[in-house]
């Protein structure tokens, strides 16, 4: 899954560049327990490491994530002296973002695209989608609370529904090969 490794990354970058606030490096250690296992994880990391070769670029200099390293048995001890030592052959250490507030997030990404004019709504449940023939959407949802049906005309719709995507797109007539699970 190379090409969604790579927008993951692209992703995890803007948000790095746009909201830098709400990103933190979050450093994991992985242990090895055999030499086959060390040479497996090094291979893939280090593609992992060029495919994200200018991962840094535009991000402010505290938020720039290392390439991964190599640590052998004594450095992973010394981070972590509650290890399963047996066997232990080493770790890879890896870094990424981690989003420590993401409902604020989410909140202030909200707040902002209603001062560029979109609608936002909470507790309501999409009951149709659809695409006119002139490109725009039409989609009609019922206000969880007020039980209101309300139609919105849009240019675009952005499914944001977390683990109730494909439900969403089955209502748009999406078809994806990928289900959540």
């Amino acid at each position: 899954e190379l090409g969604l490794v790579k927008e993951s990354l692209y992703e995890k970058k803007l948000l790095a560049k746009i909201s830098p606030h709400a990103m933190r490096i979050l450093p994991m250690m992985i242990p090895l327990y055999s030499s086959k296992e060390k040479f497996v994880m090094r291979a893939g990391l280090k593609i992992a490491d060029l495919i994200s070769l200018g991962r840094n670029e535009g991000i402010t200099e505290d938020l720039n994530i290392p390439d991964s390293l190599l640590l052998n048995k004594s450095q992973t001890i010394a981070e972590d002296g509650n290890i399963k030592r047996e066997k232990l052959v080493g770790s890879i250490v890896y870094y990424d973002y981690a989003n420590y507030n993401p409902e604020r997030h989410t909140t202030e990404f909200i707040f902002s695209a209603r001062k560029f004019g979109a609608k936002s709504f909470n507790y309501a449940k999409v009951t149709r989608i659809e695409k006119e023939a002139s490109g725009t959407f039409l989609t009609t949802l019922i206000d969880g609370l007020t039980k209101k049906e309300s139609v919105l005309r849009s240019k675009i719709v952005v499914n944001a529904s977390g683990p109730y995507a494909d439900f969403v797109e089955k209502i748009a007539g999406v078809h994806s090969e990928k289900i959540l699970v």
